[in-house]
């Protein structure tokens, strides 16, 4: 019998490419979250630096410096918004990077059982064929020594 071919085999390999490219842009998503998250804390530890410092020179500073510094607080929490709004979205994107590798994944998966549960069909169908190939050679094998015995018997069973 030829060799199993499955006629699928293209679209599971576009199957296994898109699953990759996939699991990349997750991997991508996650570092632009983990960048978002970095970014968020860097800030939010300067925005407390800046309030300590401000509570520690209250009475020291002029009118004007104390200006300046309310200023760069205030920036420094816009910053800090924006940064929480970021990593939120990064966060956003993760998930649905999960959802969409998650159905490339089961995707694949589908079609590789598909594969397996064809290629046990065509094993077994194989072995019947190997098997029914076997039995006629035997049959035949039989009938010519019972040929050759009824022969040497003068024709008597």
């Amino acid at each position: 019998m030829k060799d199993f071919k499955f006629n699928l085999d293209p679209i599971l390999e576009d199957r296994e490419r898109r699953e990759q490219e996939k699991a990349r842009d997750l991997v991508h998503a996650r570092q632009e979250m983990d960048e978002a998250r970095l970014i968020r804390e860097a800030l939010e530890a300067r925005l407390e630096d800046e309030r300590i410092h401000a509570s520690g020179v209250r009475g020291t500073e002029k009118a004007g410096m104390l200006r300046n510094r309310r200023v760069v607080v205030e920036q420094l929490r816009e910053m800090v918004n924006r940064a929480v709004l970021r990593e939120a979205e990064a966060a956003s994107l993760v998930s649905e990077e999960k959802a969409a590798f998650r159905r490339a994944h089961q995707e694949r998966e589908a079609l590789e059982r598909l594969r397996d549960r064809r290629k046990e069909e065509w094993q077994t169908q194989s072995r019947r064929h190997e098997q029914a190939t076997l039995d006629e050679s035997a049959r035949v094998r039989h009938l010519r020594n019972e040929e050759l015995r009824q022969h040497e018997n003068g024709g008597r069973p």
